[in-house]
């Protein structure tokens, strides 16, 4: 079975965040969930762009904070670049600052993670369609890609 993420920072660091609001509300907090929730019904590019006019201003944070004490302490963990590498930080501090945590993830981390959705779901196409006498190149455009 194919996991759902891919190892990068943007996926350790939601699930590290998503980990510490979990534990702060005594519940799990799913990633799919929260997505699902942050976007619109069927959602479009737009949505994960944060472009779409019905659902762009949906925060991860508006959702988690409902019914909880902001001021509360919490505690989580995340991967930070200090002096040039990589260092995972254990943090305290108020539900409130761990709620701006996520949303500083946010935008960059929807947009992942439509990207390896996408990749994941037409690679699965390929293999589904492909016959013996079909390919597949993998190609890699010149110059900085986004990911």
């Amino acid at each position: 079975m194919a996991h759902e993420s891919c190892m990068c920072i943007y996926h350790e660091n939601a699930d590290l965040v998503l980990q510490g609001i979990s534990k702060s509300l005594h519940h799990l907090v799913s990633m799919k969930n929260l997505i699902e929730e942050t976007v619109c019904t069927s959602p479009s590019e737009f949505c994960y762009y944060r472009q779409c006019v019905n659902c762009r201003q949906l925060k991860a944070s508006d959702i988690l904070s409902d019914g909880i004490d902001i001021e509360d302490s919490a505690s989580w963990s995340i991967w930070k670049k200090l002096n040039s590498r990589y260092e995972l930080l254990h943090l305290t501090g108020t539900f409130r600052a761990l709620l701006e945590e996520i949303d500083s993830l946010w935008s960059n981390f929807i947009i992942h993670n439509f990207y390896t959705r996408e990749q994941r779901d037409y690679i699965a196409l390929i293999k589904e369609t492909s016959t013996i006498t079909t390919f597949a190149v993998a190609y890699r455009p010149l110059g900085p890609t986004i990911l």
